[in-house]
């Protein structure tokens, strides 16, 4: 079966389009929800989360630790 340029170009463009939705649809399905601090225990150790929060109080340690 020979491939005519038209229909290389169109083979072409299709697989091209199927490539952007699956790296998109991986994207989107690695992307990291945020988790509520008060949620984090010893399950999550070495695993990747998202937090989001506010600072409302700071004081430093002897050592130098915030």
């Amino acid at each position: 079966m020979r491939l005519g340029e038209r229909e290389l170009t169109r083979l072409s463009l299709l697989s091209s389009l199927v490539g952007l939705a699956a790296v998109y649809g991986v994207a989107i399905a690695s992307t990291h929800r945020l988790t509520p601090i008060a949620k984090i225990d010893n399950g999550f150790v070495g695993t990747r989360v998202a937090v989001a929060g506010r600072v409302v109080d700071l004081s430093e340690a002897e050592g130098g630790h915030l």
